[in-house]
């Protein structure tokens, strides 16, 4: 069985947009309706499915590529502050050069976990 650049290209294609699927899918039925941190509550439907795809382009925006680094930044704009990236501390972080963008998203993570932790 042989696979054609045709086909090849059709799935390239299509990968995106089913891992952009699952997101929202898993998001519906995680974190739809509930209050993120910041005391946001977190949109259902279209404007779930909007916001998702807003927060994929920011992070490949940072050059975040892997959808274990997507999903993670796509969690934080949901769960904890839809612009955390904007903050200073953030965004010193995801411009990190000693680390990949991935790298720096997972920091920003395990920040985040240990910040609110102290609180807690």
């Amino acid at each position: 069985m042989f696979i054609t650049t045709h086909q090849l290209n059709g799935f390239k294609a299509q990968a995106p947009r089913n891992f952009a699927r699952r997101l929202v899918d898993h998001a519906d039925v995680e974190c739809a309706g509930r209050r993120a941190c910041s005391g946001e509550v977190i949109p259902r439907g279209d404007e779930l499915e909007a916001r998702v795809h807003e927060l994929i382009g920011i992070a490949q925006s940072f050059g975040i590529a892997t959808e274990m680094g997507v999903a993670q930044f796509v969690v934080l704009g949901l769960g904890y502050a839809r612009e955390f990236h904007r903050t200073p501390r953030v965004m010193e972080m995801l411009a990190a050069t000693d680390r990949s963008p991935d790298q720096s998203i997972q920091h920003v993570l395990n920040a985040v976990i240990v910040a609110e932790a102290r609180v807690a």
